[in-house]
């Protein structure tokens, strides 16, 4: 059975904040098989009006791969926003509730056939969770543990260094390192519906109590060959947050996906 699964090679914990919502990339990464060039749109929008007031939520992402041989080159980008307005009172500025977005490179050196080492830098924002901005740079290697036409599992160890300025009841500049293990696993149960889902553990090595686990998983569904539904689950838990920002945070989005 011909499957058509494109996986970019692991985000390194993609955290919007201290709550950080978690962007999976694993659906798309490009095949040895496949052209050199592959490109991924998501948009999803929402809008919602009664007495309460009026809510809107925008979202959008684009991914681009290119690979060479055994280079590869990988550019993220991402913008999401979710704002109230008070309709009986048209005087009050609109609430966000989201705001934040990310761009992000990375390059990938396959260094075997189950092993490749990979380079990443960041650049992040979340005006609700108080992150003014957030820097990443990180390095490391990507195993490849089982991998079929219809399934695939990954393990990854990283090394990262987070520098970030956050608000959240005073200018606050961090500067961590920290490491990120993760599993990605994925399968598609036939030529149009497939799930994946990365599940990820980031501890300061320097303080082992102050950790981060998320796992985010998607379905999605091919309508064509370039369009699919897609459906995003995460749930994110931080074990050391700012005082104003929650332990835990859940998402789930649906949208479209189309391919370049």
């Amino acid at each position: 059975m011909k499957t058509r699964f494109f996986f970019i090679f692991y985000l390194c914990l993609p955290f919007y904040g201290y709550t950080q919502t978690v962007i999976n990339t694993e659906e798309m990464r490009l095949r040895d098989n496949e052209k050199n060039f592959v490109g991924l749109f998501n948009f999803s929008f929402g809008m919602t009006e009664n007495k309460a007031g009026r809510f809107i939520k925008p979202n959008a992402d684009l991914r681009l791969e290119w690979a060479k041989e055994r280079d590869r080159v990988i550019g993220l980008g991402g913008y999401q926003l979710t704002r109230f307005s008070d309709l009986n009172s048209p005087d009050t500025a609109p609430r966000n509730f989201t705001h934040k977005g990310f761009a992000h490179l990375r390059y990938n050196r396959q260094a075997s056939e189950r092993l490749t080492w990979e380079a990443f830098t960041q650049y992040q924002f979340d005006e609700v969770q108080e992150i003014d901005q957030r820097y990443l740079l990180g390095t490391g290697p990507r195993w490849q543990i089982a991998k079929s036409d219809s399934a695939f599992i990954f393990l990854g160890m990283m090394y990262m260094y987070e520098y970030e300025q956050t608000s959240a009841r005073e200018i606050e500049l961090n500067r961590h390192h920290r490491l990120s293990t993760y599993l990605s696993a994925g399968i598609q149960f036939n030529e149009n519906v497939g799930l994946n889902n990365t599940t990820y553990y980031q501890p300061r090595p320097d303080l082992w109590s102050d950790f981060r686990i998320s796992t985010v998983s998607q379905l999605f569904t091919r309508i064509s060959k370039q369009l699919s539904i897609t459906i995003n689950v995460s749930l994110v838990y931080d074990s050391r947050p700012p005082e104003t920002v929650p332990l835990r945070m859940f998402d789930m989005t649906a949208g479209f996906s189309y391919q370049l």
